[in-house]
Parts: structure tokens; C-alpha cells; sequence
């Protein structure tokens, strides 16, 4: 017979080769619902994830410009702050040493950032959505694939350091029993070069039942932003 074991992951040992434990840690985020939201009128929701090196205000002043009071914006802090070349402090969203605990603990706080905010803030549950750039668009697509019960349309703009998301294994949906994986859709907007990566990717979603669209960005400099800004606005 075939047997799954769920275990809580609290710390690794010696057959590692190091001694480690495992501790929570606050993942921030910054929050703007319009003046006329109420329990009888609820707005839409974007959760944002900005690229490496954008700060959590600067991402939401941009945001808020672009939407005004259309919507509730609640953006995300990357968790990591690093020196860029630019010698500005900007943050990380994870190390490639660790990409894979670091991502997972993104999307347990992803998670948990939508459902507070579903219980707590007068948003329309069915207008829910997640989006990222870069970095944080990797992120985000590794959510959509991962909490399947999370019934969200993900929007993923050109990401970037991804190569890494192939170390998720696939959810298993047998172990759902026969209740079905929330609906949730994936919509990734490549560059031309990442077109053929994604393309296989997104067919392994699809078979544990995300649906996926892939969008090939422009490479005309002059117009990938506006691309970007009306693709994250559908």
C-alpha cells in the first residue's frame, strides 16, 4: 500500500548537515481602502508584489494614482532589505540559497494577508486579485499554483529569477479527497525569451487545475510600463 505522512516542519538535524529550527517571522503591508467602501458596497481588492528594490510606498503611491478610489490596494512588504546598485535600501523578496523555504513562507503570508482582509475589510471576495512584477511575479505564480484553496485570479508581469520554481512539486489532488481545489486562474505575462519556459509550466498548472493564460510582453522599452499597467488592470 501507499502511505502519506504529514508531518510539521519545526527544525532540521545533523542528516542535513546543520542544526536549525524553524521560527514565524512578520511579513508587512501597507493598506489603502477608498473613503465610500461599506459592508453594502464592496470594492474590488489588488494585492500588489513589487520587483526587488521598489519600497512598499512608493508601490502603493503608484497604485493609487493609477486607481484611485476604484479599489481597495493592499501592498506587500518584501521581506529581506538589501543595499542596491543604486545604494538605496530596497527590499528582497528571497536568496537563491533559499528560495524554496523563503517562497513558501511568502505564501503562507500571502494567504493569510487575503484572508484577514476578506473577513475584516468590506472587499468583494469575487473581485480578489493577487498580482506581482519580477520578482514578486514569481512569487505570486508559485502561490497560484501552491494554496489551492484560495480561490483567486492571479496576474504575474514579467517575472524574473524563476528558474527555482521548478523545485515546488505539484499539489496532489488526491489528497483533497473529493472536495475539488478552489477555482483559481493564473494569468503570466512573459518576455519573448521566457515565453517557451512558461509555456511548460503553465501546462503543469493546468493539470491540477489552475487556469492559465500566457501573454508575450512587447520589448519596445518605450511601452512595456503602459503594457504592464493595462495588462494588471483587466
Amino acid at each position: 500500500a501507499d502511505f502519506v505522512v504529514f508531518v510539521r516542519e519545526q527544525a532540521r538535524d545533523v542528516s542535513d548537515d546543520l542544526y536549525t529550527v524553524l521560527v514565524p517571522r512578520e511579513l508587512r503591508y501597507d493598506l489603502r481602502v477608498p473613503s465610500n467602501a461599506s459592508e453594502s458596497s464592496r470594492v474590488p481588492l489588488l494585492v500588489w508584489l513589487a520587483d526587488d528594490g521598489e519600497s512598499m510606498s512608493d508601490a502603493l503611491d503608484a497604485w493609487r494614482a493609477r486607481l484611485g478610489d476604484t479599489c481597495a490596494i493592499a501592498v506587500i512588504e518584501a521581506p529581506y532589505r538589501e543595499t542596491q546598485e543604486d545604494l538605496v535600501e530596497g527590499g528582497r523578496w528571497y536568496w537563491s540559497d533559499s528560495f524554496r523555504q523563503d517562497v513558501n513562507a511568502l505564501g503562507n503570508g500571502i494567504a493569510g494577508t487575503w484572508a484577514y482582509l476578506l473577513r475584516n475589510v468590506p472587499v468583494d471576495p469575487a473581485r480578489v486579485v493577487i498580482a506581482g512584477e519580477g520578482t514578486g511575479a514569481t512569487v505570486v505564480a508559485v502561490t497560484a499554483m501552491m494554496w489551492d484553496d484560495m480561490p483567486v485570479h492571479a496576474v504575474a508581469i514579467t517575472p524574473r529569477r524563476f528558474s527555482q520554481v521548478k523545485e515546488f512539486s505539484l499539489p496532489l489532488l488526491e489528497l483533497r479527497g473529493g472536495e475539488p481545489p478552489a477555482a483559481r486562474t493564473l494569468d503570466v505575462v512573459a518576455r519573448a525569451s521566457d515565453e517557451a519556459w512558461w509555456s511548460g509550466e503553465l501546462a503543469e498548472y493546468r493539470s491540477v487545475g489552475v487556469t492559465t493564460t500566457l501573454t508575450v510582453a512587447g520589448d519596445d522599452p518605450w511601452t512595456i510600463d503602459l503594457e504592464n499597467e493595462n495588462r494588471s488592470e483587466e
